[in-house]
């Protein structure tokens, strides 16, 4: 991706900050965190991208290499497949993202089970910059509730779909490299950046990032992608599992919804499950 768009100067100029280890003022912060966005494969090879709350602390990097998960501090959604998948397979990526100061740090690795959670065994972390990260998400005025609706799921695209991304302004994706490897990235933009295509697909505008491409380079190596969409305001998360196709811009007309590359993308929904959030979002 980088050597097809030119970028592989300034990728090479960021790629330095990409390492196996968390610095200790990193870690100082991941004690804070109270949300984590984190990707998993099923026992198919489809990748689904999680939310896990829990109580300041319940993320914890006692040694540079290793990250500590506390079920036992965590308000983890028992039904989410994440936790089957980990039993299975031990690829994991989690975003940990604090809205009021725009911070996201970003960790990908291999999962193991240890008494009261999990242990990620690290391959990369890094931080991110704030580019795109919705400024409204730190100053919603209590709007979060706990969801008293069930969990429901299914094959292909959720009947409310359209609805959910009419309001979207953010989402968070987990993409594969094909062997071993996941990350997780958050998207944003304005409400309704997210197309609803007639055929039940998504068409995602690509907008200028790091040059690191570490989302559109899995999907030139693997089409398996999971996207969550989070409600605060109605309690409620949507998780998408499909495939991910990219576009460039002599596919997708004018280059204006991207700003300006013209690049997309096209997510084809091959199941779903929409569920409560355990507890209120930290941003609400």
């Amino acid at each position: 991706m980088q050597q097809r768009l030119g970028e592989v100067p300034v990728a090479d100029r960021h790629a330095p900050a990409i390492r196996p280890t968390i610095p200790a003022s990193v870690a100082a912060q991941l004690r804070q965190q109270p949300l984590v966005i984190a990707s998993s494969l099923d026992a198919t090879g489809r990748v689904w991208t999680s939310a896990v709350q829990g109580t300041p602390g319940f993320a914890r990097s006692s040694h540079p290499t290793q990250l500590a998960l506390d079920l036992a501090l965590a308000v983890p959604a028992r039904e989410d497949v994440l936790w089957a998948n980990l039993a299975r397979h031990p690829a994991v990526s989690l975003l940990f993202i604090d809205f009021p100061t725009k911070w996201r740090f970003r960790v990908n690795g291999r999962a193991r089970a240890t008494a009261p959670g999990w242990v990620v065994d690290i391959d990369q972390a890094f931080l991110n910059c704030p580019k795109y990260l919705a400024d409204h998400l730190a100053a919603l005025p209590g709007a979060g509730v706990v969801s008293v609706a069930p969990r429901t799921a299914g094959p292909g695209a959720p009947p409310d779909l359209a609805a959910w991304l009419r309001r979207a302004d953010s989402f968070f994706v987990g993409s594969s490299d094909g062997a071993q490897a996941l990350d997780t990235a958050y998207r944003g933009g304005p409400a309704g950046f997210v197309q609803f295509e007639a055929a039940g697909s998504l068409l995602v505008p690509d907008y200028a990032g790091n040059s690191m491409y570490n989302s559109l380079g899995n999907f030139a190596l693997c089409d398996a992608a999971g996207l969550l969409f989070l409600d605060p305001t109605a309690g409620r998360a949507l998780q998408l599992t499909g495939r991910a196709e990219l576009l460039w811009s002599e596919s997708t007309g004018p280059v204006a919804p991207t700003g300006g590359p013209g690049r997309h993308w096209r997510f084809t929904p091959e199941a779903w499950v929409e569920a409560p959030l355990p507890a209120a979002l930290p941003f609400c």
